[in-house]
């Protein structure tokens, strides 16, 4: 499939910024840092999704340090 820019989550209406090769999910953020909000609201995704490993990447921080987001429950 490669890749899919801004899927909507089934029955949630919630956008997801990507999904690659249907393994993983990628939020693209511009904040000053990334919160507990944000790791919550992937999760959420991944579950939903079905889908076991997430990422977050802020784009406004000094250095690009992906956080991953993993859903044992995949």
């Amino acid at each position: 499939m490669g890749y899919a820019r801004e899927f909507v989550a089934v029955g949630t209406g919630n956008r997801v910024d990507f999904i690659v090769e249907d393994l993983v999910l990628l939020e693209i953020k511009t904040k000053p840092f990334i919160d507990k909000k944000d790791y919550f609201q992937t999760q959420r995704y991944l579950k939903i999704l079905n889908l076991k490993l997430g990422l977050i990447v802020n784009f406004q921080s000094i250095y690009l340090k992906p956080q991953r987001v993993i859903n044992f429950q995949a």
